[in-house]
């Protein structure tokens, strides 16, 4: 499910062809930086050895990851990505949740669904959605929703919080990543194995042209746009984590929430919820819970 979203590798072919590849990644997550974080948060898991041409994550690279599913007679249906903030906490996008009739999940340690030994950290946890009250179906503006988990999510060095921003989202031309189990290529089938694709923040004012039924506010922002030569994010990837690896703290933080967009990995950039712009909101629904940021 996606609002033709995210298209992690449009042709996996292609990644040895852009202009900038994260094959060189093994220390992002990993050490400290100068900056330290007020909980643990947003780290890696870099020891399963070295993946060339950034295509598939190792397994449990990225503890904050989550995919929201339907789990039927013992079979899972993934149809978004979500992202752990907090013991009882996942944020993930509004139109992933927004008039569900079905009970939803979130599944925790997971890295391929085809393949149940994969991770011995895979978790089940049934969630009640907290929608944002202006979400619009329509223009898909404020595409935001929390997740509580049924009961506390156990965490380890393998599941575990991302951080959550303390300043607006890195600015045009910053890298950014985007992990999923979307399709890999537009009206393609979804992936069993969670996928990581590197983008870059690109115009704000030139994307809102690309939606301009969309009603994107390059004045007081609210969403922001990523862009890769063939590459974007697609279906089942929506709601899923936007990340930057803050230099200060050498942690990934959430910047966004893949949101909408064309034709995986076309020419239009895609449009993400920009998690910073509704930090206040978030504090406030998340009201006595313990969040992790940089101090």
């Amino acid at each position: 499910m996606r609002l033709t979203l995210l298209c992690l590798i449009a042709g996996l072919a292609f990644c040895s062809a852009l202009p900038w590849d994260d094959s060189n990644t093994d220390e992002e997550g990993t050490y400290m930086g100068s900056r330290a974080t007020n909980c643990k948060c947003g780290w890696a898991n870099k020891e399963s050895g070295r993946i060339v041409g950034g295509k598939l994550a190792r397994a449990n690279e990225y503890p904050h990851m989550a995919a929201l599913a339907k789990v039927y007679n013992r079979t899972v249906f993934p149809f978004c990505g979500a992202s752990i903030i907090a013991a009882r906490y996942l944020i993930t996008a509004a139109h992933c949740t927004y008039g569900q009739t079905f009970k939803m999940t979130a599944i925790v340690g997971e890295h391929d669904f085809a393949d149940d030994r994969e991770s011995k950290y895979t978790a089940y946890y049934p969630v009640t959605a907290i929608n944002h009250e202006l979400y619009d179906p329509k223009k898909i503006i404020n595409d935001i929703a929390l997740l509580i988990t049924d009961r506390p999510i156990t965490f380890s060095q393998y599941v575990g919080p991302i951080c959550l921003p303390v300043g607006p989202s890195p600015p045009e031309g910053s890298r950014i990543k985007v992990t999923g189990w979307g399709l890999t290529a537009h009206k393609g089938s979804p992936s069993n194995i969670l996928l990581k694709v590197p983008l870059q923040i690109a115009n704000l004012a030139k994307c809102s042209i690309a939606y301009p039924y969309n009603f994107i506010n390059v004045y007081r922002p609210t969403q922001f746009c990523s862009y890769a030569y063939r590459r974007d994010s697609c279906q089942g990837d929506s709601g899923g984590p936007v990340t930057w690896l803050d230099p200060e703290t050498n942690r990934y933080t959430l910047s966004g929430l893949v949101s909408f967009g064309r034709d995986c990995a076309g020419n239009d950039p895609g449009v993400n919820t920009d998690v910073y712009a509704f930090m206040p909101w978030i504090m406030n629904k998340m009201r006595g819970s313990n969040i992790c940021q940089k101090v």
